[in-house]
């Protein structure tokens, strides 16, 4: 982004299961590492896997996310209150692009 705080109007974010069998709440939460703000909370409703054996795709669409500033970001996610996964990445300022050229007189 070029100027923050930096609003994207929407992020998916994908994960998949395998080796869980019965009844779960997923719940995303996105943390700005370097002052350990929580920027959002996503959930999925209940969720009943039934295979231990079965591959299981999950998908949360996280609407008008704002990252305050540049920084390190993590999510991490929840299964039945249990964290069970997080990544972390970088927000970065990018510059802004030269203006067009100056018209000669």
């Amino acid at each position: 982004a070029q100027v923050f705080p930096c609003q994207h109007q929407q992020l998916g974010v994908y994960f998949c299961l395998t080796d869980a069998q019965g009844p779960y709440q997923f719940d995303i939460t996105l943390v700005y590492l370097n002052t350990d703000q929580v920027i959002c909370r996503a959930s999925l409703p209940s969720v009943e896997i039934r295979d231990r054996l079965q591959i299981s795709d999950f998908g949360i669409n996280i609407p008008a996310l704002v990252f305050p500033a540049p920084g390190r970001y993590e999510f991490r996610l929840m299964m039945s209150r249990r964290l069970i996964a997080q990544k972390d990445f970088h927000v970065i300022q990018a510059s802004m692009p030269p203006g067009p050229p100056a018209q000669p007189s």
